[in-house]
């Protein structure tokens, strides 16, 4: 893995043509453009479903001493699909978004303004966080691309930004996690970095702390692969592990204090950030034929979700696996980045999907695997350039209509959204 410094020397013309570059600055202008503008004339929206609603009461409460308590009663009906059956303290929902938005009340004092400036802050550094991360990786034209095209991707538009989800908070932790990692493979003390940023992903959303507690495990078998046993003699790595611990231990006594009820059994259900979650998994468990219907219904509508903006683009990364290119550490870890964010968000979909009222057609699920774009991105890009102009326009292209198209297929009662009887 290259850092800006060490990117070959060559003229920026090499890398991208005037054209493309004018093509990618406009994705990246106009997908900050919706971002802010969709949310500026409709401030409200955040408060109208169960996610963004529940992140804002969560924040104000705790913003007025009382903790991260849901008191709402229009929470029951918003979040009924997703089995919320009463109020009280939060313990289905990551306090990330809820802290930022609380903060931003006792700094503004103002509810609106609470809700709207975090998420259009958060909005912007998803953006930005991709910019950064790539020019230090791979270079500026590199940079502008992935920019692009994570600022023109729906979901976190119309999610993260729009909805006020916490999407974009899942981007950015990612991000910067795997940025860390990726130079941690040059310089230990990375490590400390990622720990940090692994830790506000773990916070940042339920079914995202799975994610990074599992990955941390891949990650460690993956650096046993390349380094040996040494790797567990290093203190940076041991350091790094102890700074994630920190959330996770505070975070689940937090939750055993309010909702164990001091049998082993509920030990289980107690620490973990959604009881909601694990009721579901338990429920798809328990029904393993309807967890096969989902979890082959579900396959294609997540693959096709996350691949189709990039398909103009995976003829060099099949170049890429052909040559056997993924075999360098860097190249396995963003695979396995890739296919553990896909593997879970499948998962959780189909499982899901067994306690739900919704058909297998339903698209709101591709939120949970578009994460996996950042590694994705830059696999494409770690093939360096020139970047073929027709690929990675055509690429823009679809994002954009996937951005204004998704919204109205996501309707209630539209193809995407309905609900269908077993």
């Amino acid at each position: 893995m290259q850092p800006d410094a060490t990117v070959p020397s060559r003229s920026v013309s090499e890398f991208m043509s005037p054209r493309l570059r004018l093509i990618a600055f406009a994705a990246l202008v106009a997908g900050l453009f919706l971002r802010t503008f969709g949310l500026v004339l409709n401030p409200g929206a955040p408060l109208v479903d169960c996610d963004g609603r529940a992140s804002f009461v969560m924040g104000m409460s705790w913003a007025r001493g009382m903790g991260l308590y849901l008191d709402d009663p229009a929470l029951l009906d918003l979040c009924a699909l997703f089995g919320l059956e009463k109020l009280g303290p939060a313990h289905h929902f990551a306090p990330g978004l809820a802290l930022i938005e609380g903060g931003f009340f006792l700094l503004l004092g103002n509810e609106v303004l609470a809700v709207v400036v975090p998420l259009l802050l958060i909005s912007w550094l998803a953006v930005g966080a991709m910019w950064w991360t790539t020019r230090n990786l791979f270079g500026t034209d590199a940079a502008l691309l992935a920019a692009a095209a994570v600022s023109l991707e729906w979901t976190g538009i119309l999610f993260g930004t729009w909805k006020g989800f916490s999407e974009n908070l899942v981007v950015i932790a990612l991000t910067l996690t795997l940025w860390a990692v990726l130079r941690g493979l040059r310089d230990d003390r990375f490590m400390l970095a990622a720990g940090v940023f692994a830790a506000v992903g773990y916070l940042s959303k339920a079914s995202m702390g799975p994610f990074f507690l599992i990955a941390g495990f891949a990650g460690l078998a993956w650096r046993l692969l390349y380094r040996g046993r040494s790797v567990l003699l290093n203190g940076w790595y041991w350091a790094a592990i102890g700074i994630f611990a920190i959330p996770v231990v505070v975070w689940g006594l937090r939750n055993i204090s309010l909702f164990w009820d001091g049998t082993p059994a509920g030990l289980l259900g107690a620490w973990q950030t959604s009881e909601v979650v694990g009721r579901m998994v338990e429920t798809a468990i328990a029904q393993p034929a309807e967890l096969a219907v989902g979890l082959g219904g579900k396959l294609p509508i997540l693959a096709i979700g996350l691949l189709l903006p990039f398909l103009p683009l995976l003829p060099r990364l099949a170049a890429a696996v052909a040559n056997r290119r993924w075999r360098a550490e860097d190249a396995l870890g963003l695979w396995m980045t890739v296919g553990l964010i896909f593997f879970l968000g499948w998962l959780f979909a189909a499982m899901f999907w067994v306690s739900e009222d919704t058909s297998l057609l339903w698209a709101d699920p591709l939120r949970y695997v578009m994460a996996a774009q950042v590694p994705l991105l830059w696999l494409i890009l770690r093939e360096g350039g020139p970047y073929s102009t027709r690929a990675w326009s055509l690429s823009f292209a679809i994002l954009a209509v996937l951005t204004l198209v998704m919204p109205f297929l996501l309707q209630p009662g539209n193809l995407l959204s309905i609900s269908l009887p077993r």
